[in-house]
C-alpha cells in the first residue's frame, strides 16, 4: 500500500501550525533515467516540462511532460557527452539554451531546444563569436537571459596589473553581437571575488571581499556597462570577517538586501555568531542603519532569516549540503557564486561519472532551526525556533527550495523519518508569524528541492528520483 506522510513531530517553540495539507499531483508516468542524480528541471517550456537526464559518455536525454504531468516523449540529443564536460541550462520563453563546455579547452556546444524538444544546433554561431569577441577560447562563458535578451559574459584577471576585464557580449537570435562592453575594474591580492552578474540590460554588479590594513573589507560595484560610471560600497569591520555575502536584488526599485554572516578570525577563542544587514537603494545609498543581528543566532544550529516578502528566505549558519548537480573541481574562484538564486545550477560530468563536492557534517543530528522575521528597519519582530534533536525525526535544514507567489516568500524543506521523507512548508502569515504546514507526499521519493520552479501564481514544480526512476511533483500553495 502506498504510504503517505504528514509530519507535525518535531517540538516548535513560538511557531504556528497549520493544519491545512497542499494539494500535490504527481507526473503519470516516470522517466527510466542512467544516473538519476544529474538530472535537471526546466518547468513551463510554453506550457511542457523538461526534464534533462546527463550521463558522461552518453547521449543527453530530455523527458517532456505536459500540462497534465503526463510524459508525451523523450528525446535523444544528437551529442556524445565527453568527460570534463560543464553544462549550463538558460530558459527563454518558449525554449531554452543548453550549453556545454569541456574544461580548459576550446571545445564548446550550444544547442537552442524548444517545447517540443526540437534540438536546433548554434555550435558553429556560437564558436564564431567566441572568435571575433573573446580572447580566452578555453573559458567557461556565463550565458545569461536579461529582459528576454541573450549575454554572453567572461572574465579575464590580468595578475600584474591587479584588474579584471569582465567582457559583456549581447547577440541577436543569430548569436551575432548586437553589443560589446569591456568592464575593468580593480582586484588585487588579498581580494575575493564573490559575485558578477548582469541585474538588468543596464548595470554589472560586483561584490568583493577583501583584508586589507584598515581592516576586513565588504564592497559593492555598480557598473553602468553602456557608460562605464562606477558606483562602489564600502563596508570596513576592525575585527571580524566578512563571510559568504550574498545580495537579494529587487528588480521593480532597483534596490538590494546586503548580508553576510560575521564570524572571527581563524585562531580566535571566541565562536560568537553574528549577521550584518544592510538595504541599498539603486545608488547603494543605504535607505535604512545597519543592522548587526546577534545573540540568539549563537543558540541554534541553523538560522533562516525573511526581511520582507519581496525577497527570499536567507539561509545562514546552515551545513549547506551542496546541490547534487554541482562540482567545484576546477571552478574558478573568480566567478564563484555563494549566494546562487540560479537554481539551473552548473552540471560537471567527470570521466563518465557526476561528480559531487563530498558531504561533510560533524554532528548526527542538524540541531535547531531558527526562523526570524524582520521588520522593514532590519530589526527581529518574531523569532520561531524547532527544536531538532531526533536522530531518527528531524528536518534537515541543507534540503530546501525557496519561491515566492503572490508576493509571499516561501520555504519548503525536507523531513526525515529514518528512511522515509515529508515536506513542510514555511511562511509568514499577516501578523509576521511563522507558519508550518505539511504538505503530504509519497515518502520512498528522494525530493530535489533546490530545483523547485513556480509555475504560475498558483503552484510549483520540482523534480524527484527513486532508484533509477524520476518525475515531477506539483504542488498548489492555497
Amino acid at each position: 500500500m502506498t504510504k503517505f506522510i504528514c509530519l507535525s513531530t518535531v517540538l516548535v517553540a513560538y511557531c504556528v501550525l497549520n493544519s491545512a495539507a497542499q494539494k500535490v499531483q504527481y507526473s503519470r508516468h516516470t522517466a527510466v533515467v542512467n544516473y538519476p542524480d544529474a538530472i535537471q528541471l526546466v518547468a513551463n517550456v510554453s506550457g511542457h516540462h523538461h526534464l534533462l537526464s546527463f550521463f558522461g559518455k552518453h547521449h543527453p536525454v530530455i523527458y517532456i511532460y505536459d500540462q497534465k504531468l503526463q510524459l508525451v516523449s523523450q528525446i535523444k540529443i544528437p551529442y556524445l557527452l565527453p568527460p570534463d564536460c560543464e553544462i549550463k541550462i538558460v530558459p527563454f520563453p518558449g525554449y531554452y539554451y543548453l550549453y556545454m563546455h569541456v574544461q580548459k579547452t576550446a571545445r564548446h556546444e550550444l544547442w537552442k531546444i524548444n517545447d517540443t524538444g526540437k534540438v536546433i544546433p548554434l555550435t558553429d554561431l556560437f564558436l564564431h563569436l567566441v572568435q571575433s569577441q573573446f580572447k580566452n577560447k578555453n573559458s567557461s562563458f556565463k550565458i545569461s537571459c536579461i529582459d528576454n535578451r541573450l549575454y554572453v559574459m567572461c572574465h579575464t584577471y590580468f595578475k600584474e596589473i591587479g584588474k579584471i576585464k569582465t567582457t559583456i557580449v549581447q547577440t541577436d537570435s543569430m548569436l551575432s553581437p548586437v553589443l560589446t562592453r569591456n568592464i575593468i575594474y580593480n582586484f588585487t591580492e588579498g581580494e575575493s571575488l564573490q559575485r558578477v552578474t548582469l541585474t538588468n540590460s543596464n548595470d554589472l554588479l560586483a561584490l568583493k571581499t577583501a583584508n586589507r590594513t584598515e581592516g576586513n573589507i565588504l564592497e559593492v560595484l555598480k557598473v553602468n556597462i553602456h557608460t562605464g560610471y562606477t558606483i562602489t560600497k564600502t563596508f570596513t569591520s576592525e575585527g571580524s570577517i566578512y563571510s559568504d555575502p550574498g545580495i537579494a536584488y529587487n528588480v521593480k526599485d532597483s534596490g538590494m538586501l546586503l548580508y553576510s554572516r560575521m564570524r572571527n578570525p581563524l585562531g580566535s577563542t571566541r565562536n560568537s555568531r553574528a549577521v550584518f544587514m544592510c538595504r541599498l537603494n539603486a545608488l547603494l545609498n543605504e535607505t535604512q542603519p545597519i543592522a548587526l543581528l546577534k545573540g540568539r543566532l549563537n543558540y541554534t544550529g541553523s538560522n533562516f532569516i525573511l526581511a520582507e516578502n519581496q525577497y527570499p528566505w536567507i539561509s545562514l549558519f546552515t551545513f549547506r549540503r551542496q546541490s547534487n548537480f554541482v562540482s567545484n573541481r576546477n571552478r574558478n574562484s573568480l566567478t564563484r557564486n555563494i549566494n546562487n538564486e540560479d537554481i539551473f545550477a552548473d552540471l560537471n560530468v567527470l570521466n563518465g561519472e557526476h561528480s559531487t563536492i563530498p558531504y561533510n557534517y560533524s554532528y548526527s543530528t542538524p540541531g535547531s532551526i531558527r526562523f526570524t522575521r524582520l521588520d522593514e528597519r532590519l530589526k527581529i519582530i518574531r523569532d520561531s525556533v524547532i527544536v531538532n534533536n531526533d536522530p531518527k525525526r528531524y528536518i534537515d535544514p541543507n534540503n530546501f527550495g525557496r519561491f515566492i507567489i503572490k508576493n509571499k516568500s516561501y520555504l519548503l524543506m525536507l523531513q526525515r523519518f529514518g528512511k522515509r521523507n515529508g515536506l513542510m512548508l514555511v511562511y509568514t502569515d499577516d501578523q509576521n508569524q511563522v507558519v508550518t504546514s505539511d504538505v503530504r507526499v509519497l515518502d520512498k521519493n528522494e525530493y530535489i528541492l533546490s530545483q523547485l520552479q513556480p509555475v504560475s501564481d498558483r503552484y510549483v514544480i520540482l523534480p524527484y528520483k527513486n532508484g533509477r526512476e524520476a518525475g515531477l511533483l506539483k504542488i498548489e500553495i492555497e
